[in-house]
């Protein structure tokens, strides 16, 4: 796939970043930036990560989950997913949700009146950008818990962006491992904003 396609002058970039990083293992960037190196994240594949997509209408906001079963998807996985689906304000059918995590996404959600910042993503080359507002980035930090069990409740909400299959699946194993960094950047209310250099495990974030 063509997104995480890199010359050999921004390979060499990457390089050089992953052996600065591993010197220093976890540390804070700077200012209001934090940064992590994972390696060895939660396996997320892009064709499962299509798969769902595809039984994902965006337009009527609804996941359909004995499409993605028929496309290759575990039930776990899943029922994973439509948990981070329905804390975005989507409607699931045919899919199992964490009844008990639901309540605490959607209060958390609600804590904003209006949710500050916006949600999108950019690519410049070497580097990705994914915006996520005010409210996602509250329903992401409690769904984050460590684990297989909750990587389809990232993928989930990291979808909101439009973000391709290869990317939102390295950047879900990312934030599985070490997405508690996102708290500090999300402090002050005005969403986050998370950069990745891929396809290394290079991440971090601030705040919009």
């Amino acid at each position: 796939m063509q997104f995480f396609t890199l010359s050999p002058r921004r390979a060499a970039l990457a390089t050089a970043a992953a052996a600065a990083l591993v010197a220093s293992s976890l540390f804070p960037g700077p200012a209001n930036a934090v940064q992590a190196s994972i390696d060895t994240a939660p396996a997320i594949t892009e064709s499962t990560v299509q798969a769902l997509f595809d039984a994902t209408d965006e337009a009527a906001r609804q996941f359909d989950g004995e499409a993605a079963r028929r496309g290759g998807v575990d039930p776990a996985t899943v029922d994973s997913y439509a948990t981070g689906f329905a804390a975005t304000g989507g409607t699931v059918r045919n899919a199992g949700i964490d009844t008990a995590r639901i309540p605490r996404l959607r209060a958390a959600a609600a804590g904003v009146r209006a949710c500050a910042g916006r949600t999108r993503y950019d690519y410049t080359g070497l580097q990705l950008n994914v915006y996520l507002d005010s409210c996602k980035t509250n329903a992401l930090l409690y769904t984050i818990g460590g684990g297989v069990t909750v990587i389809g409740s990232i993928t989930a909400i990291i979808g909101v962006t439009g973000l391709p299959a290869a990317a939102t699946a390295a950047l879900a194993g990312v934030l599985a491992i070490a997405g508690a960094f996102l708290g500090v950047c999300s402090s002050k209310g005005r969403g986050t904003v998370i950069h990745n250099v891929p396809p290394s495990s290079i991440t971090w974030c601030n705040s919009q």
